[in-house]
This record gives structure tokens, C-alpha cells and sequence, in this order.
């Protein structure tokens, strides 16, 4: 994990990594603040309200480096009523590069999803081959409607064109900001709202990675976790999850075909992904 770098802060340097989170924490603290007070029925609840925030001030992006470079847990700090501190710093700040593997030419493309709002509502299977050179997409797509009459299931095959481009940014780096976790777990509303993702990515030299979610912290799917040589990591940024809906976007799939859901911060009360991601 590489070094935070940032302007020096014009205060009394904190001395330990609890500090600097603190700090991090502070400083985006009447941010979120505003953001839940200025929430309208209109949008569902305070928690559909709460849209990414823009950049934080430069101190703040040195305090939450400095935070997550001492101590990579603390990016999963919350408290009862507030989403895990890296979820104010999406994006903000690369502190560690994508795993070697991820650097070769994908070959090959399997994503399957599973959707319910409180009930099944869709869930495919996609697989392109020649993905370094000449796409070919295959697979189905299942939807269900409930009606008064009962549930029409209607199932369709995939296909589409997508472009090199948009596979190969499914490496690189699109897997890179992978913090150590103890194991994965879920983090989402709790409402009958759920969302399961599988990914596999097969590398020019016939090695695989699988990142995977089932949580709907940003709706379209997150946290998203991949395990390395045994280790289970947690991506802190955005980047698998926009690099995965310019795919499902190109073939109009759900959920790339609505790209507001991709930018909504969404917890409940007791999500406690601290806990939740490191053994006791």
C-alpha cells in the first residue's frame, strides 16, 4: 500500500491513525449532515437522498490517506446512523495498485446478476468470448412482472455489441484500491432490495479473477470483494462497479440502463461494517 500524499495540514499533526480518522471523519461530517436534512419525500427516504458528495477538500483526502495507510480497517468505521467513512471518499484518493494479473489482456467475460425487490425481478447470465479481439456475446435474460393476474416470466436471449474497450477496462485499473478484509459480508438497506453479482475474468494466460457483491450500498451493487492468493480484499472506490456498467450499458442491460442508481450511497441502521469485516 503506498503513502498518502497531500498539502501538509495547517494544524497540529495528529499522532496516530485513529487521529487522522477522526480528522477524515470531521471533516465530511456537516457534509453528510446536509445532505440527510435536504432529503424529500420525492426521493423514498433520507438514504435514496444521500447522493456522492463532491471531492473533499485536499485536508481531508491527506487525513483519510494517512487514516487508511496506518490502519486499513478504519475505512470501514461507522456508527449506527452513518455509512462506513470511505463511502465520503469514493474515489478521492488511489492508495493501492491493482494486483499484477489484472494487467494482462481479458480474454473472457462472465457476469451474472441476480435482482429482487422483494420479489425476483430479473437475473441473467452473459458470456463473451474474444474479448481482447473480436467480441461475441451470448446468453439470457430473465423478467418477471407481478400483476393482478399473477407473474408473466419472460425470458430473452442476450446480445449486442461490446466493445474491447469496455471488456478490457474491466482490468487494469478498474481493480485497483483492494483493501485486506478478514472476509466479505453484506451492507445494503435490509428492505427486500437485494442485488447479487458474479464476475469472472479470464486473463490471457488462462488465469481467473472473480469479483463478486451482494450488497446495494451504491444500488447497482456494492461492496464489491475479490480474493488474491487466499486474502480477501474490498474495493473502496467505484471503479470495477462504473467499469461494469459501461458493459451492461452497451447491451442495455439492467442495472446499466439506469445510471442514477449508480450514484446513491445507501446503509441501514446496524450495518456496523467494521465489525462486520474483521474478525473479533
Amino acid at each position: 500500500m503506498m503513502a498518502a500524499r497531500g498539502a501538509t495540514l495547517d494544524l497540529e499533526e495528529p499522532q496516530t491513525a485513529c487521529d487522522w480518522a477522526l480528522m477524515a471523519e470531521a471533516r465530511i461530517r456537516e457534509r453528510v449532515a446536509e445532505a440527510l436534512q435536504t432529503a424529500t419525500p420525492e426521493s423514498g427516504s433520507a438514504a435514496r437522498a444521500f447522493h456522492l458528495l463532491p471531492r473533499p477538500a485536499e485536508e481531508a483526502v491527506y487525513a483519510f490517506g494517512q487514516a487508511v495507510v496506518g490502519n486499513p480497517a478504519l475505512a470501514l468505521a461507522a456508527t449506527y446512523n452513518s455509512p462506513p467513512l470511505y463511502a465520503a471518499y469514493l474515489n478521492a484518493l488511489p492508495l493501492v495498485e491493482p494486483p499484477p494479473v489484472a494487467e494482462q489482456p481479458i480474454t473472457a467475460v462472465d457476469i451474472a446478476l441476480e435482482q429482487i425487490d422483494h420479489v425476483p425481478a430479473v437475473q441473467y447470465a452473459l458470456h463473451v468470448e474474444g474479448a481482447n479481439g473480436d467480441p461475441v456475446v451470448s446468453g439470457q435474460i430473465t423478467r418477471w412482472e407481478y400483476g393482478e393476474d399473477g407473474v408473466t416470466e419472460t425470458v430473452d436471449e442476450i446480445d449486442g455489441v461490446v466493445s474491447v474497450a469496455q471488456l478490457q477496462g474491466l482490468g487494469g485499473e478498474a481493480l485497483s484500491d483492494l483493501l485486506p478484509v478478514d472476509h466479505p459480508f453484506r451492507m445494503g438497506p435490509g428492505t427486500g432490495y437485494a442485488i447479487s453479482w458474479q464476475v469472472t475474468l479470464t486473463f490471457a494466460d488462462g488465469s481467473t479473477l472473480s469479483p463478486f457483491n451482494q450488497g446495494t450500498m451504491l444500488f447497482a451493487g456494492a461492496p464489491w470483494f475479490i480474493e488474491l492468493d487466499g486474502q480477501w480484499y474490498l474495493q473502496y472506490s467505484t471503479d470495477f462497479l462504473d467499469a461494469l456498467l459501461a458493459v451492461t450499458g452497451a447491451l442495455a442491460l439492467p442495472p446499466g440502463n439506469d445510471p442514477a442508481l449508480t450514484r446513491h450511497v445507501h446503509w441501514f441502521d446496524g450495518a456496523r461494517p467494521l465489525e462486520a469485516g474483521f474478525s473479533r
